[in-house]
């Protein structure tokens, strides 16, 4: 926690009035007015300082400095030790304003020495109070405690009431600092009485701010807003519209907490008219650096960005370094949201400079936390333990034990992540007696929670079970309804995994129940779906049915169709055990075509939105469009004269994993087959990796290739076996018949045209392929296509060909540098026999720059592209970016850096081609989630091609520039692109007979 800046109006508050005679009305002390001798040098330094006090009550601080070192020099000379004493105790306090503190504290110490050894004891009160609160700025608090209890006894021998209360709030405020909520509850009490005494109106405001700021913090919301409107009617009352101002920014971060964000905002505007008409610049600024956090929980990021920026061009204006760095920190908060951890590291070190030349520890360490957190999340473990280790120094230097407990918590963490459970519990165990110490209820729970779930992971059951209760108990202290939920929940899962389903239903409803009285539908589903999978454990078909059912509405209403796409499909990967849970349900009681239904329902549905959205299909309340029911998927065979073949992996939730198959011909017969995966030497992620390791796949990162290996031909049949086989008697006999598979998971990433059957044949031989997300996004494809008309034959003004650009730099996860992607001149030469065979120019090298593309693109009825293409980019562990997984590389240039992400496709493209062909390494992959492959092919369907032709693996250049040429070829013919691709994978098979050379590519989308 960083120092706040008022304690700098505190230091004011304490010094000024009675120290230099500010503009607060407070007299001069009688030193100031001794004479000495030099009549002459004393005039003139006389008049500095008074020249300087004018110049400080004008806020004219950098001049005040220039006028009392000065008189400062002259005193020093003529030997006035008491004016040297007063200039040095203003120095200190301008150097304070300035933010010089080390400077500060310096001229402080000096002055007093003076006071000390001439027994001033009011003086040496003040300065002692002076020199608590630079160390407090400082964020040395125990030193800081130290000298305001020094000058709290002289201040109560003097029987100095308004200096005692002052102190008094000065040590609260460092226990509240220091997280000792109890002890800075109980000094600001005592300064509350003393100003109420005194009847100083101003600082029982202040003290009653101090109150509310500590009960915030506790979590003591109602009271907080009990003490901060009392504080607000005294500063209105006094027309104290600073007071007035900082209060409601108070009551404004109050209702943040609360998620009141619109009250908050109404709050912050007001304060910022105040601020504004008053010409506050540093209240401004602060208020909106908070108006800026609002929209950052809003997830409204731009704005946010707006906010914050404006806020720190004031901080700048007013060389306000502490203020600039907390706003260089913020925005590399939200840089870090966007997933731009490049960029936000990039800000959280601009921060760190400005904080430790300002000696400012606390948000040192605060900044070296979250540059621990980017690395985190990046999965530098080892580098984001190293930025931990320094904030945990530092944090015990000067007593941060809040600070300390939240780290130790990140490194336990992190020492999770990587497996390291004996350790990861050891921090916990520390975190946790800190969070005891100071009464920190709200993280003593969150530790419990998390040495929980460890104890999950080991299997160490009973005492995970010990861990929640023990934060379950917490929660019901605090009244935290939501968290109590979601402990009770956790509770279940445990108990679930001993196999005492009954009880795991207690708790889980215990859950529901809560969830419903507080409005939780998150929660309220998720306890559904766990009762669903506890009565399937319990072999209650029906019940499982009934709760899985109510969870499904729930669901789709969380799916709001204003949230982001890559909201909507992180928000439905986290649903998608729910529907598998409802289609194995149904799958037992022998309801087929009901869980064909529930497939389609669970994947896909943010593509399909988007996709509809373009469409403009008829919207409802909780879906674009709603999920195909049996009667559609079969009019959609019809239509595509396909037969449809649907997969779904079954996990071992229940017994063994399986694999669901649904056959759906163009007749519009449904058929079901089941293929178990109980061996236990079968693993089919395996299989699937193992089958593409031997026909080559690329090194991470885009730089190298793996080395050439011979395919093996038992990890395609098995594939074969497992996948067609089943079903083999339900695929056509005619070879020029669509079959389009709609893969699952892992089965994306499956080649299908290379499966081989027990004679070794290719599936490629015997069948048209196409593969699709899902039966409803083949449709929406299909229908794009008909939206376009291109009646004539295609020629080569017709397309948009590129190879080989001069390549971008990108982030090479190996060397954590950047670094330029290689030269492909395979890939120019692929362009250009494509390029001779339709009579046009391709761009090449330095021409095939991302900005020409661009231009180009939206114009043009085929695109091929025959470069990198970075299946990594956008995995933060390998391209220090977040973002929509998949890039094309291609020139830089012109403001652009040659990488047209899928996430540019999306937002800033509008294509109307018919065909994109990305003939580059692994473009046909991408996350795999529970919408599909997000990556490129999905971003260029959504973007307006109806067809997408993309690699599942490094290809090879010479088979594939003779691929490409045959499929145009067959295209000129008069194919469609499913049956072409086929002709120019035979084609290749004759000459290149290794799948590695001729069956990367796979069509998605429609054929026509």
């Amino acid at each position: 926690m960083r120092p706040p800046l008022k304690w700098l109006l505190l230091l004011v508050a304490v010094t000024v009035p009675t120290m230099i005679g500010s503009p607060y009305g407070g007299e001069l002390p009688s030193a100031w007015a001794q004479t000495q001798p030099d009549p002459s040098r004393q005039a003139e330094a006389d008049q500095l300082l008074q020249q300087g006090l004018q110049q400080y009550t004008d806020s004219q601080f950098n001049e005040a400095l220039q006028s009392w070192q000065a008189a400062l020099a002259i005193y020093r000379a003529i030997g006035d030790r008491a004016n040297e004493a007063q200039t040095l105790f203003g120095l200190g306090l301008v150097n304070s304003l300035l933010e010089n503190y080390s400077t500060a504290l310096e001229c402080y110490e000096q002055s007093l020495a003076f006071y000390w050894a001439n027994g001033d004891r009011a003086n040496e009160a003040k300065t002692l109070t002076a020199i608590g609160l630079m160390n407090g700025l400082r964020a040395n608090y125990p030193t800081a405690l130290e000298y305001f209890n020094q000058s709290l006894v002289i201040s109560r021998e003097l029987g100095d009431r308004a200096t005692e209360a002052t102190i008094l709030d000065s040590i609260g405020e460092v226990n509240g600092l220091l997280r000792n909520y109890p002890a800075a509850l109980d000094y600001y009490a005592q300064s509350l009485v003393i100003n109420r005494e005194l009847g100083d109106r101003i600082s029982e405001a202040l003290t009653l701010n101090n109150i509310g700021e500590v009960n915030r913090l506790l979590g003591n919301y109602p009271r907080a807003l009990e003490y901060y409107e009392q504080g607000l009617v005294i500063s209105h009352e006094l027309d104290n519209r600073a007071g007035e101002a900082e209060t409601l920014n108070n009551i404004g971060i109050v209702n943040t907490s609360l998620g009141n964000y619109l009250t908050a905002l109404e709050y912050y505007g007001q304060s910022l008219v105040i601020s504004r008409e008053f010409g506050n610049r540093t209240g401004e600024a602060k208020t909106l650096n908070n108006i800026g956090n609002v929209n950052n929980l809003l997830g409204n990021y731009p704005t946010a960005l707006e906010y914050y920026e404006q806020g720190l061009v004031i901080s700048r204006e007013l060389d306000n370094r502490a203020g600039e760095a907390a706003t260089l920190n913020n925005i590399g908060g939200v840089n870090r949201l966007l997933g731009n951890y490049l960029r936000a590291l990039e800000y959280y070190e601009q921060s760190l400079v400005i904080t430790r030349e300002l000696g400012d520890r606390a948000g040192e360490a605060d900044i070296l936390h979250n540059i621990g957190n980017v690395n985190n999340l990046l999965g530098n473990y080892p580098t984001a333990l190293e930025y931990y280790g320094q904030s945990l120094v530092i944090n015990r230097e000067f007593g941060n034990r809040a600070g300390e407990a939240q780290t130790l918590n990140n490194i336990g963490n992190v020492n999770t992540s990587l497996g390291n459970y004996p350790t990861a519990l050891e921090y916990y165990g520390q975190s946790i007696v800190i969070t005891r110490e100071i009464g920190d209820l709200a993280g003593e729970a969150i530790t419990f929670t998390n040495i929980g779930n460890v104890n999950q992971l080991l299997g160490n059951y009973p005492r995970a079970l010990e861990d929640y209760e023990q934060s379950l108990v917490i929660t019901r202290e605090l009244g935290n309804r939501d968290t109590e939920a979601q402990t009770l929940n956790n509770t279940g899962r445990v108990i679930h995994s001993q196999g005492n389903y009954p009880t795991a239903i207690d708790y889980y409803q215990q859950s529901l129940v809560i969830s419903r009285e507080i409005g939780d539908r998150d929660n309220e589903a998720m306890a559904l779906t766990n009762i669903g999978l506890a009565y399937l454990n319990l072999n209650n078909l029906l019940a499982a049915e009934t709760a899985l059912w109510e969870a499904i509405p729930l669901l789709e209403d969380l799916r709001d169709s204003a949230l982001p796409d890559a909201d909507k499909v992180r928000l439905f990967d986290l649903q998608a055990s729910t529907y598998k849970l409802l289609e194995q349900a149904l799958v037992l009681q022998g309801k087929n075509e009901a869980a064909l239904e529930v497939a389609e329902r669970g994947r896909s549905r943010a593509f399909a939105e988007l996709l509809s959205e373009r469409l403009s299909l008829q919207q409802t309340d909780s879906l674009l469009v709603e999920p195909p029911n049996l009667a559609a998927v079969q009019q959609i065979a019809q239509q595509n004269q396909s037969v449809l073949v649907e997969y779904s992996l079954i996990d071992d939730s229940l017994e063994s994993p399986a694999i669901y198959i649904w056959v759906v011909q163009p007749n519009g017969r449904l058929d079901f087959r089941q293929v178990s995966l109980d061996d236990e030497a079968l693993d089919l992620s395996s299989l699937v990796a193992g089958s593409r390791e031997a026909i080559g796949v690329r090194q991470r990162g885009g730089f190298e290739l793996a080395a050439n290996q011979p395919v093996e031909a038992d990890q395609l049949r098995q594939l074969h076996q497992l996948l067609i086989e089943p079903i083999a008697d339900l695929l056509p006999s005619n070879p020029e018949q669509r079959v389009v598979f709609i893969p699952q998971g892992d089965l994306f990433l499956v080649p299908f045209p290379a499966l081989m059957d027990d004679a070794g044949t290719y599936l490629i031989e015997k069948h048209t392929i196409l593969t699709a997300p899902s039966i409803q996004v083949l449709d929406l494809s299909q229908q794009q296509r008909q939206t376009q008309n291109f009646a004539t034959a295609l020629t080569g003004q017709d397309l948009l060909l590129v190879g080989n650009p001069t390549m971008p730099d990108v982030w090479n996860p190996a060397t954590s540098k950047m670094q330029t992607l290689s030269n492909l001149p395979g890939a120019e030469l692929e362009a250009e026999e494509i390029a001779i065979f339709f009579n046009t120019t391709p761009l090449l090298g330095r021409n095939a720059t991302e900005t020409a593309v661009k231009e180009r693109i939206g114009n043009t009825r085929m695109v091929h592209l025959a470069t990198h293409g970075l299946l990594e980019y956008g995995n933060p562990q390998d391209s220090g970016v977040s973002d929509v997984p998949g890039a094309i590389a291609l020139a830089p240039g012109g403001g652009e850096d040659g990488l047209l992400t899928s996430a540019e496709i999306l937002t800033e493209l509008d294509l109307n081609a018919e065909l994109v062909v990305l003939s580059a390494c692994d473009t046909g992959l991408g996350q795999i989630t529970g919408d599909g492959v997000i990556g490129l092919s999905r971003a260029l369907i959504t973007a307006g091609t109806p067809s997408v032709i993309v690699s599942l693996w490094s290809v090879p250049d010479a088979p594939t520039a003779e691929l490409m040429t045959e499929f145009y070829s067959q295209m000129q013919q008069g194919q469609d692109k499913a049956q072409s691709l086929r002709q120019a994978m035979l084609a290749t098979m004759q000459t290149n007979p290794d799948p590695r050379d001729w069956a990367a590519f796979t069509l998605i989308g429609a054929a026509e």
